[in-house]
């Protein structure tokens, strides 16, 4: 039951609800970090929660996320949303799908492929580093044993900087081309 909930929440969170999905992930990593729950389990069904609801909020942007009646005013919010998607997807190419709600790809016409690979990658990573991030700090909180909990934070942070890294070289190598 616990799992499935964890399921769609994370899925809901893909296909556009902000926040419901890193919250149910912290949750699973401190329960995991308490016995409640099964760490490798929690990052599992993140990702393939991610994954899918990631497919869903693809397909919602594909079919109604740049029409007028979704789009509403040029000065409204989700306007300037598809604007600042389209500036971002020209800037960082792929990689925009690690930094924007899955409709903007939908909505800009990422190709589908490309889009099911970048999705499962950010999906995995961010639930690999909240589930484990929140894992570690619950067992380090909470433990007698303060020292389990170092490298699931330290695996944490070594992939928010491997992530960081990407993108800083990514932008690098375009500001280099563009002289």
């Amino acid at each position: 039951m616990t799992y499935g909930l964890l399921f769609v929440a994370v899925a809901i969170s893909w296909v556009g609800v902000p926040a419901a999905g890193s919250a149910a992930i912290g949750a699973a990593g401190v329960l995991a970090s308490q016995g409640q729950m099964d760490i490798v389990l929690v990052l599992i069904v993140s990702s393939l929660a991610g994954a899918i609801g990631g497919i869903g909020g693809y397909f919602l942007g594909e079919r109604v996320g740049a029409t007028d009646r979704v789009r509403g005013a040029p000065e409204g919010r989700r306007a300037r949303a598809l604007d600042k998607g389209h500036d971002v997807y020209a800037r960082w190419g792929r990689i925009a799908v690690f930094f924007t709600p899955c409709w903007i790809c939908g909505a800009l016409q990422m190709p589908f492929r490309a889009f099911l690979v970048w999705n499962s990658m950010a999906a995995t990573l961010w639930a690999a580093v909240t589930g484990l991030g929140s894992y570690g700090l619950g067992t380090i909180a909470a433990s007698d044993h303060r020292g389990r909990g170092v490298l699931p934070v330290l695996i944490a942070l070594a992939i928010v900087a491997a992530v960081g890294w990407l993108a800083w070289s990514h932008m690098r190598r375009r500001r280099v081309a563009a002289g």
